[in-house]
């Protein structure tokens, strides 16, 4: 009976070893790092508590000086696996350790709709002269080398010839994306849109209109700004009344004042400070 419950402890161990080993592997596989060398420490302790300490004993029904086998395998094992796991628990540690605090990017409030329709486009650029330290996407119909003297963060020209910040107006599809991205990085920041009466010549009113509301949805829900300039000669009054309906027509000069008047409080309080 003694030598019954030897040979099916000895097969079970084995079993569970064999599973173990399997399992440990395909850990291996999947992970990097201290987590994969943990998975490779874990199979060598499997081969010792299951493979080694089954074959010991089985073979303690031969002989029954053979349980040191099992003995020494499921000491090895436990050693192996204690010393792995306190190993990866210290390079945890100090990988924590060396990680920094994120500073969290706060969205910047300006005292300006989300959605802005401006007629002129030299009122457009003093707006965006204004809003110098604001990051900024400019969207537009005139190449980089043509750009007036206003700072910007990413540059998208609307162009089929291709280059390195060209963007077809057939893709309206990643400028989305883009817009998306950048506002991803740039909490706050502005969206400025001109050329539609360029994108219009590859696609339909209906098209051009659903991609400004989306770029205008996508500022609201992240907090940030988009500034749509058209001319008005260029649409179609039915056209205009769309955009007229969907942004909001605001009063410049007085905008500027706005945006001018907190930064400029604020510099004379840091100076008195």
């Amino acid at each position: 009976m003694e030598k019954l419950a030897n040979i099916l402890a000895g097969l079970i161990l084995i079993i569970l070893g064999m599973l173990g080993i399997l399992r440990a592997i395909m850990e291996y596989n999947l992970h990097k790092g201290p987590t994969k060398k943990l998975a490779l420490t874990l199979a060598i302790s499997f081969v010792f508590f299951g493979i080694l300490g089954g074959i010991g004993a089985l073979l303690t029904v031969i002989n029954e000086s053979a349980w040191a086998i099992t003995a020494i395998s499921v000491i090895l094992g436990y050693l192996i696996i204690v010393s792995s796991v306190i190993n990866v628990l210290s390079k945890l540690r100090e990988k924590k350790s060396e990680e920094k605090p994120k500073e969290e990017k706060r969205a910047l409030k300006l005292p300006i709709p989300h959605n802005i329709l401006i007629l002129n486009r030299n009122s457009a650029l003093e707006l965006l002269r204004a809003l110098k330290e604001v990051p900024k996407l400019i969207i537009t119909r005139i190449p980089p080398d043509e750009w007036p003297d206003v700072a910007y963060t990413e540059y998208i020209w609307l162009s089929r010839v291709e280059g390195p910040n060209s963007v077809s107006p057939t893709a309206l599809h990643v400028i989305i994306e883009r817009a998306k991205t950048f506002l991803d990085e740039n909490s706050g920041g502005v969206i400025y849109v001109d050329g539609i009466e360029y994108i219009m010549l590859y696609e339909e009113f209906k098209s051009v209109a659903k991609f400004l509301l989306t770029l205008k949805d996508i500022a609201v829900v992240k907090e940030g700004h988009l500034i749509l300039h058209v001319d008005p000669k260029t649409l179609e009054d039915h056209q205009m009344a769309v955009l007229e309906r969907e942004f909001v027509k605001i009063n410049v000069e007085e905008t500027i004042e706005k945006i001018r008047g907190p930064t400029l409080f604020g510099a004379l309080i840091e100076e008195k400070g």
